[in-house]
């Protein structure tokens, strides 16, 4: 039995109508902490129950709580410069990351 092309073209149309083109996922802004746990690996305890305090809030996506912790670890006068800077690179990504997420729309 020979199959006629115009059948083929006919499947062909019929499989192919069926499949749309996913849309590209937007642009996700990831918080990079990489850098902030070890700046204060030998911080004083009060200091380190702080920075444990932020990475939680973060992995349990409470970004505000997260950025207040860090505004308040950010006014300690006893920061090294290292920890100054693991916390000034922080702020911006959890405010970006909040931004991002107040104006995308709910689902």
């Amino acid at each position: 039995m020979k199959v006629k092309p115009c059948v083929l073209v006919l499947i062909s149309v019929f499989a192919l109508v069926g499949c749309k083109r996913t849309e590209k996922p937007a642009d996700v802004q990831v918080i990079d902490s990489t850098q902030f746990r070890p700046a204060f690996a030998g911080a004083p305890p009060a200091t380190q129950t702080l920075v444990d305090d932020v990475m939680m809030s973060i992995q349990s996506s409470n970004l505000k709580k997260a950025l207040g912790d860090l505004e308040t670890l950010a006014n300690q006068p006893e920061l090294s410069p290292q920890q100054k800077k693991a916390v000034s690179d922080l702020i911006p990504q959890l405010r970006k990351k909040l931004a991002e997420l107040a104006a995308s729309p709910t689902q």
